[in-house]
C-alpha cells in the first residue's frame, strides 16, 4: 500500500473517530446536564426534608407543650371534682348536725367528712350520714341547751 492511501485511510479513520468522540461528547455533556438536575434535586430535597424535620421538631414540642397543659388542666379538675364530693358528703351530715344540736350532743365534723359523736362516754365516728342517722333516730328524745356543733 502507497503512503498516500495509508494517508487516506489513516484520515478516514481519524474522521470516523472524532465522529465518535463528538457523539460520545454529546453524551457525555446530556449526563454531565442530568446529574446536575439529579444534584439540584436532592438539594431541593433535602432542604425539603431538614425543613419538615425542622417543623415536626416544633411540632413535637408544642404536642408535648400542649400534653402537659392538659395534663394541668385534668388535674385542676380533678381537684374540683374531689372538692365538690368533698362539700357534698360534708353537706349530707348537716341534717344530723341540727338533730344532735337540738338533743345536746356533743359532735364535731371532722375532715373530709367524718361526724364524731359523744355521747354517754362514747365517742363515735361516722363517714356514712345514713348510718349516723340512723343513730340519731334511735336515741331517746331529749332537750339540751345545744351543743358545740361543727
Amino acid at each position: 500500500m502507497s503512503v498516500r492511501a495509508m494517508f487516506m485511510e489513516l484520515k478516514t479513520s481519524l474522521a470516523g473517530i472524532d465522529a465518535k468522540l463528538d457523539h460520545v461528547t454529546e453524551q457525555l455533556d446530556r449526563i454531565r446536564a442530568r446529574v446536575d438536575d439529579h444534584d439540584a434535586r436532592f438539594e431541593t430535597l433535602e432542604t425539603r426534608t431538614s425543613e419538615i424535620e425542622d417543623a415536626r421538631s416544633g411540632d413535637r414540642e408544642q404536642i408535648a407543650q400542649m400534653e402537659r397543659l392538659l395534663e394541668v388542666i385534668r388535674n385542676k379538675n380533678e381537684d374540683l371534682e374531689a372538692r365538690s364530693r368533698v362539700q357534698a358528703q360534708r353537706r349530707a351530715f348537716l341534717p344530723i348536725k341540727r338533730l344532735l344540736s337540738q338533743a345536746g350532743i356533743g359532735f364535731a365534723l371532722l375532715y373530709p367528712a367524718e361526724l364524731r359523736v359523744r355521747h354517754e362516754g362514747k365517742v363515735l365516728y361516722f363517714t356514712d350520714p345514713k348510718q349516723a342517722n340512723k343513730f340519731v333516730r334511735r336515741l331517746p328524745k331529749q332537750r339540751g341547751a345545744g351543743a358545740p356543733g361543727g
